[in-house]
């Protein structure tokens, strides 16, 4: 491992674990008593978005060491326009919405212009 390697797990050890916890008791009031009073439910949907979150960044950050800026951006964020909007109607169970309103046949030919959009750029 090299310096810059090293710094780097530094920084960031730093920015997500330090900072956030240190900046979280100086600026509320009572930063503990308001985590015992959440529900064990919410703490670990922070949790659990949180680990999503950094598993995006994660996943971005190698898309562009492999792929490069112009073809990983492209494809990152062609990708999650297209899964942002699509993955919550289907969660809702809402997608047939999409189909058989005007409204939604819209939307589907935008994520359609989009991927035609990445292959095309990228």
């Amino acid at each position: 491992m090299g310096l810059g390697e090293l710094l780097d797990y530094i920084g960031s050890f730093f920015a997500w674990i330090v900072m956030p916890g240190l900046l979280g008791f100086i600026t509320v009031p009572d930063l503990l008593a308001i985590f015992r009073a959440a529900p064990v439910s919410s703490l670990m949907g922070t949790f659990d978005y949180g680990i999503l979150w950094g598993t995006g960044g994660i996943t971005f950050g190698l898309t562009l060491r492999y792929l490069g800026m112009s073809l990983g951006m492209a494809m990152v964020l062609g990708f999650t326009a297209t899964f942002g909007t699509l993955i919550p109607p289907i969660y809702f169970g809402e997608f047939g919405n999409l189909v058989t309103r005007i409204s939604g046949i819209i939307t589907l030919a935008g994520i359609l212009v989009c991927l035609v959009g990445i292959a095309i750029c990228a």
